[in-house]
């Protein structure tokens, strides 16, 4: 995760330096929780944020689709789901630690809420990069799969969005053509 977003800026930077001095640099949130990511948009907080396609309302935003993940289930390595090949909601929500609307923490807690057995929910793929030795990481088939967009105000138009965009674009493709595989 911290090697795409280093990748990212570079790309930005490759603008050039006039462009830097021209325009203000974008404000791209570093995580809020799901209500929030529209909102930083229309509030003005931040000039670009990472958007679910099926979920978010993209009303008045512009989109770019960036990339699919397939739902993953969060399990203790010891869970007796965690040896399968996959699983389904139905088996997730018999048991009582499992949590459909994954909560509004950073990664690393939820992880440790896992670890400990306090907690199963299901995220994206690209959570499988950044798995502890005592989480499992089980497909969900009868879950669908989430489309990850960046968004921005429909009226904003501003060389900064544009190149950030096409970084992510790249980076996406480079990510989807060598994915970094989990330890």
């Amino acid at each position: 995760m911290r090697r795409c977003r280093s990748r990212a800026l570079r790309a930005i930077g490759r603008s050039g330096p006039r462009a830097s001095r021209r325009h203000r640099p974008l404000r791209a949130p570093a995580a809020f929780r799901p209500a929030d990511r529209t909102k930083v948009l229309r509030d003005g907080t931040a000039d670009v944020a990472l958007l679910c396609t099926g979920s978010d309302d993209l009303t008045e935003l512009r989109t770019t689709e960036i990339m699919e993940e397939n739902p993953l289930a969060l399990l203790p390595r010891e869970h007796p789901l965690a040896g399968r090949a996959a699983v389904t909601a139905a088996e997730l929500r018999q048991d009582p630690a499992y949590q459909e609307q994954c909560p509004p923490m950073g990664l690393d807690e939820i992880l440790d809420r896992v670890t400990v057995g306090r907690l199963i929910t299901v995220v994206g793929s690209a959570v499988g990069e950044r798995l502890t030795r005592e989480v499992c990481a089980v497909p969900v088939t009868d879950l669908p799969a989430t489309t990850l967009a960046l968004g921005w105000l429909e009226h904003t138009a501003r060389p900064e969005i544009t190149a950030f965009v096409r970084a992510a674009q790249r980076i996406a493709v480079d990510h989807a053509r060598f994915p970094v595989q989990a330890a």
